[in-house]
């Protein structure tokens, strides 16, 4: 899903619109997206009012393959 909404805005989402979307709580929410970071999908930064924001890695995709076939064997 985050996958998702960063696609849809640019290669970035806050941690309100994955709130928005998902129901979960603004903890849940930037927990959830902080092992995504850790797994190589996003990169952690901050907007000019301080906020954070994440943004697709560059190495976004090769990560999620590198996970999928974790899966798998």
């Amino acid at each position: 899903m985050a996958l998702a909404l960063a696609k849809k805005n640019g290669g970035q989402v806050q941690v309100e619109q994955v709130v928005k979307a998902s129901g979960l709580t603004r903890d849940e929410a930037t927990y959830r997206m902080r092992q995504l970071t850790g797994r190589g999908l996003f990169d952690l930064d901050f907007d000019a009012n301080g906020q954070m924001v994440w943004k697709l890695s560059p190495d976004a995709g090769r990560a999620q393959l590198a996970e999928t076939a974790g899966r798998s064997g």
